[in-house]
């Protein structure tokens, strides 16, 4: 061959030119380590006509040569070992930098494809090989990428933040990357660390929008987002538990996490029914007594206030709503008596009832829809809501007058328990405005 001086060199005989990429490609198909002999002098005569190949015809070569290692039995007999040795430096050589056959970054790209994942590697004599090839060029990806790209976080509020290093792979939701390189696993992992800060932000919607590079018309709900706001709701209830007396510290997160429904929910970025199945899956086996109470509030705050959800048929809302919330109450509530009756002059019996009060939303939602409810009312809470309907009763039958709000919670907490009843509703939150001054 012409050696380096040119890449259309090739082997004359009798006056006539055969190309050096031809003759390689016949001798790498005849390659058999059966024959020691004819391997190694084949792979010699490759070796020295390598250099008279294009750096195309050395992937097309160097992809043949990763097949025939590929076939070869992974325990070699020891009088092989020097032709198998043969091979392997001829690798070395087609990926040697200095010897300029072939780009490495082509070169790395065909390593890729060629082994994957951890499920498809090369032949123990190759490993090394290949491995120092990666080493090399991960030096390359970590100046492309940033190393430290993954732990930054965006500050919420700066206007004049721009969201282009955080913008994720829209299949993925990985990391943008660029090419095939040998980028660190946490650049190819899914960003659920950065998905759970921005969504745990308040005003976050429109940088979890940027991010995920989400055009309104082709919204729909995203898997990573609602994995999100699981983990949100989850960490909510185990501080719930871990924290029980921190009462007001923890309306005002579940008055956030409420939000987050509504926003998300909203936004389509989430499915509903999805969410509470994740969140089921999640809770069990885990004990939430405390957390169990805060979780239903929200689900109630969202679902008697959520105005889409309103509009739906009521066979949707039973499977969608009704159902999934059930499931819930099955898994969390598995005591074996009643429920206590709650103390009013708490702001807390808000919450300790607001699984009876959801169960009198449903029943009095599907009166209205002539509905049977697929489930009788759960033992649980039926002294709660013999209590509910008793206090009901004490308050439509008192003049307006006699009613105390003062350090009295009663009335919020029917409010709750029958904002699915139009006529009681206003009544009870008639009784809770102040009487107009007489007309003179």
């Amino acid at each position: 061959g012409k050696g380096r001086e040119g890449r259309d060199g090739g082997v004359s005989e009798g006056g006539s030119c055969i190309c050096s990429r031809l003759v390689c490609e016949v001798l790498l198909s005849h390659l058999n380590l059966g024959n020691e002999m004819t391997w190694r002098e084949f792979v010699h005569l490759i070796r020295k006509l390598i250099g008279g190949v294009d750096y195309k015809g050395c992937r097309e070569l160097l992809k043949a040569l990763l097949t025939k290692f590929d076939h070869l039995p992974p325990s070699v007999p020891r009088h092989q070992m020097l032709a198998l040795q043969q091979g392997k430096e001829l690798l070395e050589y087609i990926l040697d930098r200095n010897a300029a056959l072939l780009p490495a970054y082509f070169a790395l790209d065909e390593l890729q494809r060629h082994y994957p994942d951890k499920s498809h590697s090369p032949h123990w004599m190759l490993e090394g090989v290949v491995e120092k090839l990666r080493s090399e060029m991960r030096i390359t990806a970590d100046v492309v990428s940033g190393i430290v790209q993954p732990y930054l976080l965006p500050v919420i509020g700066v206007s004049n933040l721009t969201m282009s290093n955080w913008i994720l792979d829209p299949q993925r939701h990985c990391c943008t990357l660029k090419g095939l390189l040998p980028y660190r696993e946490i650049f190819l992992k899914p960003q659920e660390d950065l998905l759970f800060y921005l969504i745990s932000q308040p005003n976050s919607k429109d940088v979890i929008a940027s991010i995920l590079n989400l055009k309104r018309e082709q919204i729909q709900p995203n898997s990573l987002v609602e994995d999100a706001l699981v983990r949100l709701v989850v960490v909510a209830m185990e501080l719930a538990e871990r924290y029980p007396e921190a009462e007001e510290k923890h309306s005002s997160a579940w008055m956030l996490l409420a939000n987050c429904y509504f926003v998300y929910a909203y936004l389509q970025l989430v499915g509903v029914a999805s969410v509470l199945e994740k969140l089921r899956v999640k809770l069990v086996q885990r004990e939430v007594t405390h957390g169990r109470s805060y979780l239903m509030w929200s689900l109630l705050y969202f679902f008697t206030n959520n105005y889409h959800a309103k509009s739906m048929s009521p066979t949707a809302w039973v499977q969608e709503e009704f159902v999934p919330i059930m499931n819930l109450y099955n898994l969390l509530y598995q005591d074996k008596e009643p429920l206590p009756v709650p103390n009013t002059s708490s702001s807390s019996c808000v919450y300790d009832c607001s699984m009876a009060c959801l169960w009198l939303y449903y029943k009095k939602k599907a009166e209205n829809e002539n509905l049977t409810l697929p489930q009788l009312t759960p033992h649980i809470i039926s002294k709660q809501i013999e209590w509910i309907e008793q206090k009901l009763e004490e308050v439509t039958s008192s003049s307006p007058s006699s009613i105390s709000t003062a350090n009295d919670y009663t009335i919020l907490l029917l409010l709750n328990a029958y904002i699915a009843n139009e006529k009681l509703y206003n009544i009870l939150l008639d009784s809770t405005l102040p009487p107009l001054p007489p007309s003179p």
